[in-house]
């Protein structure tokens, strides 16, 4: 018996985490799927009368905790927890394994690449940030390889620091709020083991007193921020339900309160509108601002020229939220 193919480390587990065996002769067989960090067994499959086949263990894994946004604290790295996984194949009533798979390594936010290190963001390197928001940057690398990330600005702030990827997945916090007041402009190089990777570029601007900043879960798997300065036509909906106390007496149960909110961003490139218009599609959106809570989208609008001019993206956005009374 042997494997064919493996599934590459960070591969989506929404797509499926197959691997392609082969055996000499027709026979039943057993696969055993194994978590290589706790060696503890997942999952045993028979599999009755074959020569080859596909052993996709994406459903009997558990999924590591999802890459979220992280708007507290200073500028910092966390390692985001990623699992570890291979499959062993036994004939059937045999003790001892034919053969074992390499270990694959997954992650809620796995993206196919085929380098490595690298970064799954869908927005420019060139960015707009005002002071007191956040940024989240992840970084897949091998498990060991030192990240370093120096942040840098035009008032004299020269930081850098580092992790090691202890998951494969190292996520950088950007933080505003410790910059220099005077600073305009600043910039973060990543490297990998001492080796270049990406270089991001920020505008800095003063504190934002509207607008609203949205989070979202990419098809890469990033977490990418965007502030729209503009925000209108709120309207509120508000509900509760009561209950009759044995006294006669109205008590609030729980309530809940439904905001939409119209959001209008500034005139973008098209390629930064191509990669907001992703939210509507997005499986998680969050409201950064103010306070941090999940929100979903319920219209896009893109408005741009012919003739590859900047436009401008409009989404409304709608925010439920139930609490319980006391």
């Amino acid at each position: 018996m042997y494997f064919e193919t493996t599934p590459s480390d960070f591969t989506p587990i929404s797509s499926g985490l197959p691997f392609d065996f082969c055996c000499e002769q027709t026979c039943d067989i057993e696969a055993v799927i194994i978590n290589d960090l706790s060696r503890a067994e997942v999952a045993r499959l028979q599999v009755k009368n074959v020569y080859s086949g596909t052993i996709d263990i994406a459903p009997y894994i558990p999924k590591p905790n999802a890459l979220t946004p992280v708007n507290v604290g200073k500028s910092r790295f966390q390692n985001i927890a990623t699992g570890l996984y291979h499959v062993e194949l036994y004939r059937q009533g045999e003790t001892t394994p034919q053969c074992s798979s390499s270990s694959v390594r997954v992650s809620s936010n796995g993206y196919l690449s085929d380098e490595m290190p690298f970064l799954t963001t869908t927005l420019a390197k060139e960015r707009t940030i005002s002071t007191g928001e956040y940024d989240n940057i992840a970084v897949y690398s091998y498990v060991g390889a030192e990240i370093s990330a120096r942040i840098t600005t035009d008032a004299g702030d020269d930081v850098t620091l580092t992790n090691t990827a202890i998951t494969g997945v190292s996520h950088l916090i950007f933080a505003t709020q410790y910059l220099s007041a005077e600073a305009t402009t600043a910039t973060i190089e990543i490297c990998c083991d001492d080796e270049y990777v990406e270089q991001f570029s920020y505008t800095l601007l003063p504190k934002r007193t509207t607008g609203m900043r949205i989070a979202w879960r990419t098809t890469t798997g990033s977490i990418e921020h965007y502030t729209f300065p503009v925000a209108t036509h709120l309207s509120v909906a508000a509900s509760r339900n009561l209950t009759l106390t044995k006294n006669n007496v109205e008590k609030v149960l729980d309530g809940s309160l439904v905001k939409q909110q119209h959001l209008i961003s500034d005139f973008e490139p098209r390629s930064t509108l191509s990669a907001l218009s992703e939210i509507l599609a997005a499986s998680e959106v969050w409201c950064i601002s103010p306070g941090q809570y999940r929100t979903r989208v319920v219209d896009v609008a893109l408005k741009c020229s012919l003739f590859n001019e900047p436009g401008h993206i409009e989404i409304d956005v709608v925010t439920d939220r139930k609490e319980a009374c006391v």
